[in-house]
């Protein structure tokens, strides 16, 4: 926690925040810091409560039962880490020398059978991306949301759906 406005906050936070305003400074940035009351900060404060991927995953063995019955084998699990993957091959959004890509939305999917799992602020650039590049098949894992902008998209891209 840090308020702008009178420079007070954490002292580990406080040198970082200090190098940000002077990076803002040198660059011609103008910085403003306003209080958005409780009541009304609802969508930042949701937002900063959502899982990251890294912070939740499917159980493997219902992942396994759900490609037997698709009949599909997947080839990289594009939002994973090193713990929570699900293939051998995957791309992790932090540091990983293990990981084929830092970032799964660099990856040309189009000679892939991916398994997407994203952060709920991703799907809807996930399921564009598999639509732009016409990725013949892809596992896609939601939640049930159907009024959703998102939910609309992967409707028109969704061959089957299995829920577990």
């Amino acid at each position: 926690m840090f308020c702008l406005n009178k420079g007070k906050g954490s002292i580990t936070i406080a040198p970082l925040v200090d190098k940000v305003l002077k990076l803002a400074e040198q660059i011609n940035w103008i910085i403003e810091a306003s209080h958005i009351p409780g009541l009304s900060n609802t969508i930042p404060d949701s937002l900063s409560r959502l899982s990251r991927c890294g912070d939740y995953a499917i159980r493997r063995e219902v992942l396994q039962k759900t490609h037997k019955e698709l009949g599909i084998q997947i080839s990289i699990d594009v939002f994973a880490t090193r713990a929570n993957r699900q293939c051998t091959r995957y791309c992790s959004i932090s540091k990983d020398k293990f990981a084929v890509k830092r970032n799964g939305f660099k990856l040309e999917l189009s000679e892939e059978v991916p398994l997407h799992h994203p952060p709920i602020s991703q799907l809807l650039k996930t399921i564009r991306k598999v639509m732009k590049e016409r990725v013949p098949i892809a596992i896609l894992i939601v939640p049930e949301l159907p009024n959703q902008k998102w939910f609309t998209e992967l409707r028109e891209i969704a061959i089957q759906k299995v829920c577990i």
